[in-house]
């Protein structure tokens, strides 16, 4: 069994996504960010702390943290039936770095992926095209 792994010092997911409860969007820095973390840490939203970093669970190898990876995998909510990821930059341009380019294929290999620039825009989705096709409602 693999031992847990624990955030440590990585905080990507606190610029990478959006906080209905905290009105943050998507692709911001967390005004609730500090120097050692969350400043709200204990109190933080539900949305923060049902967040599921595929790296925390075991995806992708130790050193594919998400802040040096410079992308945060998580799922998303299954839509007819498939259950899809999301990859969120974190760092601009990690998309085409050969280690973000190798962590999303591995992960499209196994569900789709879509794909989100540092800036918040979507980029592209990438997976199994029967899942896509299920997913989509074709």
């Amino acid at each position: 069994m693999k031992k847990p792994r624990k955030c440590g010092t990585c905080s990507a997911c606190c610029t990478t996504h959006g906080v209905t409860e905290l009105e943050k969007p998507h692709a911001t820095s967390c005004d609730k960010l500090c120097a050692k973390g969350c400043s709200i840490y204990g109190q933080h939203p539900p949305s923060c702390k049902e967040f599921k970093c595929l790296w925390l669970h075991g995806a992708l190898e130790g050193a594919d943290r998400p802040d040096r990876l410079g992308i945060v995998f998580d799922f998303n909510e299954p839509h007819n039936g498939v259950q899809s990821l999301s990859a969120r930059e974190y760092g601009e341009g990690a998309f085409e770095e050969y280690a973000g380019r190798e962590a999303v294929q591995t992960l499209s290999e196994l569900a789709p992926v879509l794909m989100f620039k540092a800036d918040g825009s979507r980029y592209l989705i990438k997976g199994p095209r029967h899942l896509i096709n299920q997913a989509l409602g074709r």
